[in-house]
């Protein structure tokens, strides 16, 4: 028991001083504690690595996690009307997660109260010094750098948000493999109007201030038509467009067109792109390449792709050895396709099949003329049939080893249609329904057995509300509340040509209140369906106040009293709650966005949360019969004129943040 520890009384003083924070302890018992405590700048080292139009980037030392980082800037000449427009950029990167977009670490204010914003540090290559190198990497390496670019725009796109400034010196390429989207200072989530100046307005003839103001948005050569005219409409095509151009200086070396940049947005607006292969002749461009640029690069965004995932997917097939959709290969090319995806299993086939017919001409041959032949020469001939039968065997091998690939092909279709499900069904559901459509029906054309196949053919007919075509495939459903809404309304048949009576929507939308909530996003993409289709929104009230009801515990709890004339809704609740989204989520679309609405009064002692309403275009808004509004997040309403509130409800200044308009609105305080 001598040697048991003991501890020494003479260190208690030391901890009992390092407790008390005294500084020259604290940094010798606890260093990194003491380092992180320092009253020192967080960011240090700065060194201007350059900068744009709106920012400066320094590469920066981060004392607290001490490493080496981006730090961005707005410049010193850049006033308050671009704070904004600064921050928005941080917020938009920061709110994406993926392994190709550049990451946001930290935001704040420096020392002068003007806002700053910190980012992963990269290197200075990029893939434009990649293609312009004079031993550029081969095409193959390019067009995986190229596919990870179309995955990241993928991934934003689905989150509502577009670049609209790609181009080669926006993509950070390093030797490791890693590939990361830059710059995204004109990017935009949803429908955001980016706000000018007004001092600006008046001085966009210089091409500087309107490619930097949002006047004109891009950089000449890579930015798309509807970017070069002021006010035109921009969206997920237009970054389509870019990739056509990016893949343009893949393949060829440079954009499209050349020159002094009010030449180059001369062409951009006037001139469709040059065929590739007549004007490189020496670089040898796939023609199934080319075509994917020449879609891509569609003056009319309507005759572009899509969506990113529909280019990505033409890339794909390139390397994959299929031909491309836009290329229209004619049926010799496609032969010759699949025999350089299957070259051995082919080689094989025509061999078979090559010495199954000498053979077999031998036999019959030797048969023809050995009639009268002995025992011996008919032993001989019947060798000869075994070796046949051993070369049809194998011959059958092959129709076989076919069947599976037809297989393996009908379920990357049904995959593919998945796909554009999760990408477009909320944004484009006509369209998306349309094209899921086609790939499931191509994929069953394949494998008629294809189990995924008939469940996505189900699901997507019950969008269309055709539940006697989903009835159908119903034993390959596996979940009850669908089959049970489907089984409810057998001799429902709608489609995009024949839609419902209200009455009859209104029915379904009751019966599926009685079956349950999980339906909830299925009832969503129906009703869109048919509201897209539908011609007069102001007649839709009735089948919105049923839908509504749907997610507020049913008409029982809910009603609707709305005047077409004026745009005026009343909406009346028992509940403790209400909700305008479909799920409980800051992006959910409105559920009252089908109708026109100018003036909104909700008649109710209930909670509302005022972001639910967002991008409704509402004038006059009546919430003083609500107990509470919830503003956990910034509500959108850009036409919004007048708010009535009970006196007392809320801070008015934090509700003023909280709300989004595009003029100064007012707060009308009523007594209860």
């Amino acid at each position: 028991m001598d040697d048991q520890y003991k501890p020494d009384r003479r260190l208690a003083g030391i901890y009992d001083a390092a407790e008390e924070h005294a500084e020259d302890v604290l940094e010798m018992v606890c260093p990194e504690f003491a380092h992180m405590n320092s009253d020192e700048p967080r960011y240090c080292d700065e060194e201007l690595l350059g900068q744009g139009g709106l920012k400066e980037v320094y590469r920066a030392y981060d004392r607290k996690l001490m490493r080496w980082i981006a730090l961005a800037r707005l410049r010193a000449d850049r006033g308050l009307q671009y704070y904004d427009l600064f921050i928005q950029e941080a917020r938009l990167v920061g709110s994406l997660t993926h392994p190709n977009i550049i990451k946001v670490y930290d935001i704040g204010m420096d020392e002068d109260d003007r806002p700053y914003f910190t980012m992963a540090l990269k290197g200075d290559m990029h893939l434009g010094n990649l293609i312009r190198s004079d031993r550029p990497p081969s095409r193959s390496v390019l067009l995986e750098i190229y596919l990870k670019v179309c995955d990241a725009m993928a991934y934003a796109h689905s989150e509502g948000v577009v670049h609209l400034d790609l181009k080669p010196e926006n993509i950070q390429c390093n030797r490791f493999g890693e590939v990361v989207i830059c710059d995204w200072g004109l990017g935009r989530r949803g429908d955001r109007v980016d706000e000018i100046p007004e001092e600006e307005a008046f001085a966009a003839n210089t091409l500087e201030l309107v490619t930097q103001m949002g006047l004109i948005k891009g950089s000449p050569g890579y930015m798309a038509p509807e970017q070069a005219v002021p006010d035109r409409e921009t969206d997920e095509r237009t970054d389509v467009y870019a990739l056509g151009c990016i893949l343009h200086a893949i393949l060829c070396g440079e954009p499209p067109f050349s020159g002094s940049k009010e030449k180059i947005l001369k062409q951009t607006v006037l001139s469709k792109v040059p065929s590739m292969r007549k004007r490189y002749p020496l670089r040898r461009i796939p023609a199934s390449l080319e075509a994917v640029v020449l879609k891509a690069t569609e003056k009319d965004p309507a005759q572009r792709y899509s969506s990113v995932v529909e280019l990505s997917r033409e890339i794909h097939s390139y390397l994959s050895g299929f031909s491309t959709r836009a290329e229209h290969p004619p049926i010799l090319k496609k032969i010759a396709l699949y025999i350089g995806r299957n070259r051995i299993p082919v080689a094989i086939a025509t061999t078979a099949l090559f010495i199954l017919t000498i053979l077999s001409g031998s036999y019959i041959h030797r048969l023809n003329r050995l009639q009268q032949a002995t025992d011996e020469q008919r032993e001989r001939a019947h060798d000869l049939l075994s070796e046949v039968a051993a070369l049809s065997s194998h011959y059958d091998d092959m129709i076989k080893v076919t069947q599976q690939s037809k297989e393996v092909l009908a379920e990357q279709l049904v995959e593919a249609a998945v796909r554009v499900k999760r990408s477009g069904i909320d944004k484009r559901t006509v369209v998306t329904v349309a094209q899921m459509e086609k790939l499931i029906d191509m994929a069953l054309e394949l494998d008629p057995d294809s189990i995924a196949a008939h469940r996505e053919r189900f699901q997507n007919n019950l969008r269309k509300m055709d539940y006697k075509a989903a009835l159908r495939d119903e034993q390959y459903q596996t979940r009850s509340d669908f089959l049970a809404l489907a089984r409810a309304f057998p001799d429902y048949n709608f489609g995009e040509e024949n839609r419902p009576t209200p009455e009859q929507l209104i029915a379904m939308l009751v019966k599926a209140e009685t079956i349950g909530s999980k339906l909830g996003k299925l009832i969503h993409t129906s009703f869109t369906y048919n509201a897209t289709i539908v011609k007069n929104h102001s007649e839709l009230y009735r089948e919105v106040e049923a839908l509504v009801a749907f997610y507020n515990g049913g008409l029982k709890h809910f009603s609707f009293e709305y005047e077409g004339a004026t745009d005026s809704m009343e909406i009346h609740s028992d509940r403790g709650q209400l909700s305008f989204c479909y799920k409980d989520w800051r992006h959910g679309p409105c559920l009252l966005r089908y109708i026109p609405i100018r003036h909104l009064t909700i008649a109710a002692n209930c909670d509302v949360k005022l972001y639910e309403l967002s991008g409704l275009s509402i004038e006059t808004l009546d919430v003083r019969a609500c107990r509470n509004l919830i503003m956990e997040y910034k509500a959108e309403l850009p036409y919004l004129q007048t708010l009535y509130i009970s006196r007392g409800l809320v801070d008015l200044e934090k509700l003023r943040k909280n709300i989004k308009a595009a003029a100064g609105f007012e707060i009308i305080e009523i007594d209860p």
